[in-house]
């Protein structure tokens, strides 16, 4: 059974990490503009929270998205020839 190419530079899917990026870009955008309802004092808390949080969620969606576009480990079914060959235990007899 052949296995299926690798990704590389030149067939990885660009285009699926550039919409998502720009997603939480504007996710980020709205938060930022959101914060401007927040009390004076406390705005540049809520703008920087808002952008940490953006940032911190856009990193686990690229490592999850990067573990997957290239996995590490290959799934292999393995399966012990005794416990195929052994006849099914007859019933015990009263």
């Amino acid at each position: 059974m052949a296995s299926p190419p690798a990704y590389t530079c030149a067939n990885a899917p660009w285009g699926q990490i550039g919409v998502t990026t720009c997603i939480f870009i504007v996710l980020g955008a709205i938060g930022c503009t959101l914060s401007l309802t927040a009390k004076k004092e406390y705005r540049s808390i809520v703008i920087v929270t808002t952008i940490g949080s953006v940032l911190c969620f856009w990193l686990m969606w690229f490592c999850t998205f990067a573990a997957q576009l290239n996995p590490l480990v290959e799934m292999a079914l393995t399966v012990q020839k005794e416990e195929l060959l052994e006849p099914p235990n007859p019933s015990p007899t009263p």
